[in-house]
């Protein structure tokens, strides 16, 4: 009899502890947050993008350059899990920095749990940029549109270079259906948390340059209409937003 009632009691104690975990997890899942915050910080190779000001050395030649104005669209945002992945819908947002200051982007999600991947482009997919419809950031009218076609600039640098005393501006206007790139960021836990969850990314202007192949300003300081250039270029920039390394870990403190 003894044993048979320390038997119920253990199995007592065992559901009530069942039911008891049960409750604190469907209670911490409404904690689960189902905003991202993804935030963007600019360097140009080890040294934060300080426009203007800041000269920087060529990455794969002779001469030193400076940048002006840099931008791109990063679109078609994914998260992606074992089970489903989550499209933002039009999500269309032109990037672009003051300095070294990141930019922020805040997107929401139906649920994070299981998120193992970052997916999005960098360009503006055939369909929306063969479209004079506008949807998130893209303006059919605005500066990062072509005024000789339908479409956009998918990515825009424009600067100075100098070298031995002579100097040329430095003009990169990239396009084109065909140069539309996936890139695909691994979120390595912990990236999210109950309240919150954020992805920190680095871009690398120097990639531009030397990620794939070499686009030497002294040589090529425009790229516009040529589509082998801009394709060289393009190649370039698939590797242009990366995951936060050392580089950006004091801006992360």
């Amino acid at each position: 009899m003894n044993n048979f009632l320390t038997s119920k009691r253990v199995r007592r104690v065992l559901w009530g502890a069942l039911v008891a975990m049960l409750m604190m997890a469907l209670g911490a899942w409404s904690f689960w947050p189902n905003t991202v915050v993804i935030t963007l910080h600019p360097f140009v190779g080890t040294q934060p993008l300080t426009l203007n000001e800041k000269v920087y050395q060529n990455p794969v030649g002779v001469g030193e350059f400076s940048v002006r104005d840099f931008q791109f669209f990063m679109s078609n945002i994914r998260f992606v899990s074992n089970d489903a992945t989550q499209t933002v819908m039009d999500s269309y947002h032109l990037v672009r920095f003051d300095d070294a200051a990141p930019m922020a982007l805040v997107f929401d999600a139906s649920s994070l749990l299981g998120v193992h991947t970052l997916e999005f482009g960098i360009g503006v997919d055939s369909a929306a940029n063969s479209s004079l419809k506008s949807r998130g950031d893209l303006d059919p009218n605005g500066r990062m549109a072509w005024s000789w076609e339908v479409g956009y600039k998918f990515v825009l640098l424009e600067g100075g270079f100098e070298h031995q005393g002579q100097a040329h501006p430095l003009v990169y206007h990239v396009g084109f259906s065909e140069n539309y790139k996936t890139i695909r960021v691994p979120l390595n836990r912990p990236w999210y948390q109950m309240f919150s969850a954020k992805v920190d990314l680095l871009v690398d202007v120097k990639a531009l340059f030397d990620a794939v192949h070499g686009v030497n300003m002294a040589d090529v300081n425009t790229i516009k209409f040529d589509r082998q250039d801009a394709r060289r270029m393009a190649d370039n920039y698939a590797h242009l937003v990366i995951p936060c390394d050392n580089r950006c870990v004091q801006g992360l403190k």
